[in-house]
């Protein structure tokens, strides 16, 4: 089952990033977020799956027009999402969406979907919408296009360039590693995210939540990034601009904490593993306000776009053993 969803992770992948570069990053980021994850795990941390924020209007961003949430989950009860959803409701999204997916993904078949001329695995599941009245996920049916539809649907462009099967093969031995169970959450996201919305609809800026922890007395979020230090002054990690702007908006709305966890590695280029590092994001945004912007790097954006970019000193993250 691994193979078939890694093949069909790279059918939608493929369709909806604009050169092998982008498609690099975006495995990149799968892999790491996966690892750190596992880690966490490991540690005794009690993970929820994140949550993908996405804005309707062409080249709008989360808070500047109507979002629509979804977060995807398997083994847990419904009503143990209630107090979660109630909590992010408060950004104040135009729909909110749980999709649980069947745990047996044996059962899962092919199909073509619109704009994509392969067949793909199409996920078994159950779409809850979060209804703010009663406070409560409630059952819609098992149309994923419950989500997909409140976006304008536009012609999807080809791929801009073909993805070499060196690359491919690359990072399905490097995601092979992984369950089946996290593989098919994943898979399930993107299926959602780039495969029924992706480049065959209109949409803005989209942005995550990387994961959710179920603390003594609440929840908290997960920030999870894999970097090298930074090769000028300040030596440190460094995190987008507006990534920062909106984590302090999704906080302040949420008045949820937030936890920057760093995969360090050794460099872009071997991308070695050395530590992992982490921070309370308010601490991340007092060391960076107001400090110099640099350029960074590009990761699923056009190599021509800006990226600027602040950075918070090493001294300032502790060890994460």
């Amino acid at each position: 089952m691994k193979i078939k969803l890694l093949d069909s992770l790279h059918i939608l992948l493929s369709n909806n990033v604009i050169g092998s570069k982008q498609y690099n990053s975006r495995y990149i980021g799968f892999r790491s977020e996966l690892q750190t994850l596992q880690f966490l795990r490991e540690r005794g941390k009690h993970l929820i799956e994140g949550a993908y924020l996405i804005p309707m209007k062409k080249h709008m961003e989360l808070f500047e027009c109507p979002s629509v949430l979804f977060m995807v989950g398997s083994n847990n009860q419904i009503s143990d999402y209630n107090d979660i959803f109630l909590q992010l409701s408060r950004i104040k999204f135009e729909s909110m969406f749980f999709i649980s997916i069947s745990e047996n993904t044996d059962e899962w078949v092919y199909d073509q979907i619109e704009g994509i001329n392969e067949d793909v695995l199409i996920p078994q599941c159950t779409v809850y919408g979060f209804n703010e009245g009663t406070s409560k996920l409630e059952p819609m049916g098992v149309d994923l296009a419950l989500i997909s539809g409140k976006f304008r649907k536009i012609r999807r462009k080809p791929p801009l360039e073909e993805i070499s099967e060196h690359i491919e093969l690359k990072f399905k031995d490097q995601l092979r590693v992984f369950d089946v169970a996290e593989l098919a959450l994943l898979y399930t996201e993107r299926f959602i995210f780039d495969g029924l919305i992706g480049f065959g609809s209109e949409r803005g800026i989209p942005t995550d939540i990387d994961g959710i922890v179920r603390e003594e007395n609440g929840y908290s979020l997960l920030e999870i990034k894999e970097k090298d230090v930074s090769k000028r002054e300040p030596v440190g990690f460094g995190m987008d601009v507006r990534r920062i702007k909106q984590l302090k908006g999704i906080c302040r709305r949420t008045s949820m904490p937030l936890e920057v966890v760093i995969r360090q590695i050794k460099d872009q280029t071997s991308r070695d593993f050395m530590q992992y590092m982490r921070i309370d994001f308010y601490d991340f945004y007092k060391q960076t306000n107001n400090t110099p912007e640099i350029e960074g790097g590009h990761g699923m954006r056009s190599e021509k776009s800006r990226n600027p970019t602040q950075i918070c000193p090493f001294m300032h993250f502790s060890v994460f053993k």
